[in-house]
Parts: structure tokens; C-alpha cells; sequence
């Protein structure tokens, strides 16, 4: 299991920078947690602080899109 530091407060920065590297739009991350626009807004304006359990959510997310391995040998993404 992927290590993450849990309990460390988030701030937007971090959070902006985990959803990029995930692939994630604000949009998505809404839909996943079913919580309204404004909710997702101001935790990356540091306006609202980002829930614990959120931020070990998305640090994991992280953590296991950096370990998933790249495309297969051989690739060359034509059927």
C-alpha cells in the first residue's frame, strides 16, 4: 500500500497539482464526492479547508497513479 502522510493539511496548491496528476478536472473530482462547485472552488482558493480524510483520499489517489506501469511492451497503439 502507498505510503501517505496521513493527517497532513492540503492546501489548493497540492490539490490543484494531485488532480492534474491524476487526470482529474475539478468537475470530476466534484462528481466523485458529490459535493457542489463552490465546495471544490473554495478549497482550492484556500477558502474552505480541505477535509483530512479528502486529502488522504487524493494523496492516494496520487500514490497509485505514479506506481501504475506505463503502456505495454511493444505498444505502438494501432489495432
Amino acid at each position: 500500500m502507498p505510503r501517505v502522510k496521513h493527517g497532513a493539511r492540503m492546501d489548493g496548491v497540492e490539490m490543484d497539482s494531485i488532480l492534474r496528476q491524476i487526470g482529474w478536472t475539478r468537475e470530476e473530482l466534484q462528481r466523485r464526492l458529490g459535493v457542489r462547485a463552490d465546495t471544490i472552488r473554495g478549497w482550492l482558493s484556500n477558502r474552505r479547508t480541505i477535509p483530512e480524510n479528502v486529502a488522504d483520499w487524493l494523496r492516494i489517489w496520487r500514490d497509485l497513479t505514479d506506481q501504475a506501469p506505463g503502456l505495454p511492451e511493444g505498444w505502438h497503439g494501432r489495432l
